[in-house]
């Protein structure tokens, strides 16, 4: 069981983090994963869903990328 430091819930057991940033893709969104289910196998979060912090799936937020 690992708790999320930033919304304090079980990753596990809920569908999205509760916190967010700014610009953040939500999970099934993103462009380098190819989705094969409706959870992200890192953080637990479902489809629409927010990554925890710290998930490796995590796309960075589109307000960081540089072009």
């Amino acid at each position: 069981m690992v708790v999320c430091e930033l919304c304090d819930q079980v990753r596990e057991q809920v569908y999205s983090c509760m916190k967010r940033m700014e610009g953040q893709v939500p999970f099934g969104d993103e462009t380098h994963l190819d989705i094969k289910n409706d959870q992200c196998h890192d953080c637990g979060v479902g489809v629409g869903g927010f990554h925890h912090p710290g998930c490796r799936n995590e796309q960075c937020p589109e307000l960081w990328i540089l072009s």
